[in-house]
């Protein structure tokens, strides 16, 4: 005969060690947020570059700093938008720099917890990296695209152009030229 609170414990505690087991099982950085005290829990199993973007030792900088100017509006009206609505997910994809300058593509899932009131009180999610295959397919965009503009041109100009207007395009750039001497 074991005591209620025993197998409290008992149950507790293989939860706990699930959970340890799960998060560092995963690459993802995996966060609970809970919205009324603003405490933010971050695990530890991720790579150490994803975790840098989230737990910057020694300093105060948030998440969001880390997301890139050019997205972070986007990402964070879309997360007001979902914390503000009755959805009960949010996720989103976006380009953060690294403490080291280097540019990551990751990506947002969370499952946002409300009261009986329809009110967001806790956001429980995951950031995966996904820099590898994003890159992958921006590197096939731009092959088709130098594909196709050189085919489709009357003249070598006028390929050279579409080309780097796609360039422009895919990489978020103003401006491109080229040089041909």
């Amino acid at each position: 005969d074991i005591p209620a609170q025993k197998l409290l414990s008992i149950s507790l505690e293989q939860n706990l060690e699930r959970h340890n087991y799960v998060t560092s099982a995963v690459s993802d950085v995996i966060w609970d947020w809970n919205l009324p005290t603003q405490k933010v829990v971050w695990s530890t199993g991720a790579s150490e570059t994803l975790l840098d973007l989230v737990v910057k030792k020694g300093s105060e900088a948030r998440w969001e700093d880390h997301i890139i100017a050019e997205d972070r509006g986007r990402v964070l009206d879309g997360l007001k938008q979902s914390l503000a609505s009755n959805q009960s997910f949010w996720n989103d994809e976006y380009r953060c720099l690294t403490n080291d300058h280097h540019y990551l593509y990751v990506k947002s899932r969370a499952y946002i917890l409300r009261n009986n009131k329809n009110e967001a009180v806790r956001i429980i999610g995951a950031i995966s990296d996904i820099t590898e295959a994003k890159r992958k397919a921006l590197r096939n965009e731009l092959k088709a695209a130098i594909a196709k503009g050189f085919h489709s041109q009357a003249t070598p100009q006028d390929g050279l152009s579409a080309v780097l207007s796609s360039i422009c395009r895919i990489g978020n750039f103003d401006v491109a030229e080229a040089w041909i001497i």
